[in-house]
């Protein structure tokens, strides 16, 4: 048997196994608001180096993202109206994700390297909640297609490093879904 049939193979029982498994259901809700995907080729050996997972490459190649995003509305899956009133002091902020790709277990998924939030009573939660490498941050964003204009600023908090974007869009550009088994699904379509 070929790596590759073995890799096939394995990948139909990890996805076997996943459609037996209970299914899952989501702790909280929220609305992702303008999200832009900044992307850039880095060196496969320097990140590995850095991230605990073996890296997903794309035809050998290695990613890191930047993802700024508006969270909006973060409410729990129960509790209804008032969950979401008690939700209210930590429902909106601003995020930039640094991430790249991984595999593990022969499932491909997102590796967090760090993640900017401009709410600072969200900073604490993310860490002991999600194990997720929450930071504070001044975030700036203006992400309005319809105008043609996605710019914005990143600051770290107490510190003087900042990153910064812009870009202008063609009026009337049209999103289109991302057609399958290209760079840019590989990219994007990565929810976990």
């Amino acid at each position: 048997m070929n790596g590759s049939s073995q890799r096939s193979d394995a990948l139909l029982e990890t996805r076997r196994e996943s459609l037996l498994s209970p299914p899952f259901e989501p702790l909280f809700f929220g609305d992702w608001v303008r999200a832009v995907f900044i992307h850039y080729e880095v060196d496969a050996a320097g990140l590995q180096n850095e991230v605990p997972f073996e890296l997903d490459l794309w035809n050998g190649k290695a990613f890191v993202s930047l993802v700024a995003f508006s969270m909006r509305r973060l409410r729990p899956r129960f509790g209804g109206q008032l969950g979401e009133l008690l939700f209210k002091p930590i429902s909106s902020t601003r995020f930039l994700n640094v991430r790249t790709y991984v595999r593990h277990r022969n499932e491909s998924g997102i590796y967090f390297i760090a993640e900017f939030l401009s709410n600072p009573l969200c900073v604490p939660l993310g860490p002991p909640t999600f194990g997720l490498p929450y930071r504070l941050g001044r975030l700036v964003y203006r992400h309005s297609p319809e105008a043609g204009i996605l710019e914005g600023t990143v600051q770290v908090a107490g510190g003087s490093k900042s990153f910064s974007w812009q870009a202008a869009l063609a009026p009337h550009v049209e999103f289109q879904p991302c057609k399958r088994e290209t760079l840019d699904a590989f990219l994007l379509e990565r929810y976990t």
